[in-house]
């Protein structure tokens, strides 16, 4: 039996309380988790220990009182919780709204971990039988020149800077210098970077932060692979950039120190090349996924 079908069993455990875990799992904080939940950082606290005490496991590395980190069973709960609030959440979009119908060629940057998302444009598909969805995966760079090009209808991306006034933000959170082992690439004269190619945001933001702080640095390993760059960086080939979200088993985040400056806060955005009917659902649609909900993270883990 997979672990969402035995959540759902367990009659103890309610979405109130999954929906707790993701929130907190994705801010990264009590605090900045009941302010996307409206709710006191108490009655989050204790939704969130009445689910470890149900799972009979810790689902979260606490110390003295901050949250580092999600525990292995936590890494392995969170995807599953995700499936199941996105399964509630398309079950509320079917019976609230009409079915789509047509062709809509969308971008989706891959620059980021985009599977979460994938699976909402997925279950978006298989509740709509009439439309055609041609998904075209790219660095932002490459995905805004389709849009003016026309090659796209919409595309949603990456971004370290202003947003354009018809951009719709769909998520920001902070990115973190990471690392496979901090202490080792810090003493190197040449920073290490594991970058993706030209024309990714944060590429540009973090040679454009490098230059201006004065850090020597070389690119030492290149992708235009989310999981390639991930990769790479547990490896220890050197420094990257990724939300806390995207943290996986072998990186680390890389404590505050002199050499490296703080990181502008990252944006995931959506444009669109016009705002036909079945845009404006298809991306309303879209912006009720679980993984894109709640607007900010707060930079602090409190």
């Amino acid at each position: 039996m997979s672990m969402d079908a035995g959540l759902f069993s367990d009659r103890r455990i309610t979405l109130e309380q999954l929906r707790t875990f993701v929130t907190v799992a994705e801010s990264g904080g009590f605090n900045a988790a009941g302010l996307k939940l409206g709710r006191s950082q108490s009655a989050v606290t204790q939704s969130l220990q009445k689910l470890e005490e149900y799972l009979e496991c810790l689902l979260l590395e606490r110390r003295q009182g901050h949250i580092i980190g999600l525990t292995h069973d936590g890494r392995r709960l969170l995807p599953e919780a995700r499936k199941i609030l996105l399964s509630l959440d398309n079950v509320v979009s079917v019976l609230r709204r009409p079915e789509l119908s047509g062709h809509i060629s969308l971008g989706l940057s891959n620059n980021f971990n985009a599977v979460e998302l994938q699976m909402a444009i997925a279950s978006c598909i298989e509740m709509n039988k009439g439309l055609r969805v041609e998904v075209i995966s790219s660095l932002t760079g490459h995905l805004a020149q389709m849009l003016e090009q026309g090659a796209l209808d919409m595309a949603i991306m990456h971004s370290v800077g202003e947003l354009e006034p018809a951009d719709r933000l769909l998520k920001e959170e902070s990115i973190y210098w990471v690392a496979a082992n901090p202490e080792a690439v810090l003493r190197e004269d040449d920073l290490p970077l594991v970058l993706f190619g030209d024309g990714c945001a944060y590429r540009e933001a973090v040679v454009r932060t490098l230059d201006e702080a004065g850090v020597s640095h070389y690119l030492s390993y290149v992708s235009a692979s989310h999981e390639n760059v991930c990769g790479a960086i547990a490896a220890g080939f050197g420094v990257g950039v990724l939300p806390r979200s995207e943290l996986r088993e072998g990186i680390r985040i890389i404590p505050e120190n002199d050499r490296l400056p703080e990181l502008p806060l990252g944006r995931i955005f959506m444009r669109t090349r016009n705002n036909s009917p079945i845009i404006s659902r298809f991306r309303d649609f879209i912006c009720s996924a679980p993984c894109l909900s709640g607007s900010t993270e707060s930079r602090a883990v409190q």
